[in-house]
Formats: C-alpha cells, sequence, structure tokens
C-alpha cells in the first residue's frame, strides 16, 4: 500500500510545494522558514533519528517504509517508472528552489536505519527488511 499508493500520492504532494501543479502550488508559512522545504525529507530524518534512539512511532515506521520505496525507485530496474522519473523531477526542482546545498536525494538510505528502534545501525547493503 505504501509502494503503491502513499509514495506517489506523496510525490505529488511534495512537487506541489515545489511550484508544480495546482493542487498544492505552494505552502505558505508563518514563521518565514523555506516555502519549498521538504516535509517528507524531514520526516524521513526525524524518522531515522527515533529508530536510533530506540522512540520509533507509527509515522517513523511508515516513513522508514517511505525510505526503502524511494531506495528502490533509484534501482536500475525501476529507474524508467514514471514514479520514479516524479521523484526525479522533484529532487530537480528541490535544488533549484531550496537555498540550502544541492541534494541528491530526498529521503535518508533506509539500510541506514537501526534494524529496530533502539538497535545498533544495520551495515551498509543489509536489507533492513530481513
Amino acid at each position: 500500500m505504501i509502494d503503491k499508493l502513499f509514495v506517489p500520492q506523496l510525490l505529488e504532494v511534495e512537487l506541489g510545494f515545489q511550484g508544480l501543479g495546482a493542487r498544492y502550488p505552494r505552502r505558505p508559512r508563518t514563521d518565514g522558514g523555506d516555502k519549498h522545504e521538504s516535509r517528507m525529507f524531514g520526516h524521513c530524518r526525524t524518522a531515522h533519528t527515533r529508530f536510533a534512539l530506540g522512540k520509533a512511532s507509527i509515522t517513523d515506521v511508515v516513513y522508514r517504509q517511505v525510505c526503502r520505496s524511494l531506495d528502490q525507485l533509484r534501482d536500475s530496474t525501476a529507474a524508467g517508472t514514471a514514479v520514479a522519473a516524479r521523484y526525479d523531477l522533484l529532487i530537480r526542482l528541490y535544488n533549484l528552489h531550496h537555498p540550502g546545498p544541492s541534494v541528491s536525494l530526498l529521503h535518508i538510505p533506509a539500510n541506514t536505519f537501526a534494524r529496530r528502534p533502539g538497535a545498533h545501525m544495520d551495515s551498509p547493503g543489509h536489507d533492513p527488511s530481513a
């Protein structure tokens, strides 16, 4: 469900925050912050931190799966899909609009999450879903 429904819709919302489309043309900010900030990236970073601290919530579990899904979009077998193209477009638009340094991903690689909340970090290349 997350791979097929949630992630594609999440990417569309995020693209709206970058000014693409009519549904979410921009996100108003009352705090003077970056109106093009990626909430998805922020949620992924928060989930990564909370897993490491052993304090993951259900939302953090969902965003870890989002990160797994986005990792799969970077895989060569998924690279030509429409969803992968939308993710690539999101990264390009984010880098165009965001005042900070350019990024190559707008998620945290899933293999860097703690296997379980509070567990030590997985080794590179380890599949955290195992």
